[in-house]
């Protein structure tokens, strides 16, 4: 319970400083596009893509102001730290607006979302990486859907 507070109020204070206050964060790829979104309202934390699917989600445990990205099948595939998602190594996969001195173009409208799956048991979390300043080869969408049926 403490940690679900702890989370939520890691959202409310993280996104202040980029202006959101709403239920869903919208996540950007390199590119300035938002793809996916993160649903703080949901229980899991969810990420859903932008077709209404839930295909990952986060959870709190690896340090200040930073949550484990999981997907769906239990499978640890990243981190979400200060507004920036990473991959394993470290490389930067996405943001939310203002996270990034990038370009962030209007979001499209958003699907509805469709029901949950089961989620499978976790794995063990990696250890956080030192952090890039490159890009990593993923798309967002496609990290964040790593191993989520289809």
């Amino acid at each position: 319970m403490f940690c679900r507070l702890r989370v939520r109020l890691f959202f409310v204070c993280s996104f202040l400083s980029f202006g959101v206050l709403a239920n869903e964060v919208d996540l950007y790829n390199l590119d300035g596009e938002a793809v996916v979104y993160i649903d703080t309202e949901d229980e899991d934390l969810a990420i859903y893509t932008w077709d209404g699917d839930a295909v990952s989600y986060l959870v709190d445990g690896c340090g200040k102001n930073c949550l484990n990205m999981y997907a769906w099948e239990g499978d640890h595939i990243g981190f979400f730290e200060n507004g920036v998602v990473y991959d394993l190594h470290g490389r930067i996969v996405g943001s939310a607006r203002g996270a990034l001195n990038m370009t962030y173009y209007a979001p499209y409208a958003k699907y509805a979302k469709y029901a949950q799956y089961a989620k499978y048991a976790r794995y063990a979390a990696y250890a956080k990486p030192s952090y890039s300043y490159y890009g990593s080869n993923w798309s967002l969408v496609d990290f964040v859907k790593q191993g989520a049926d289809e």
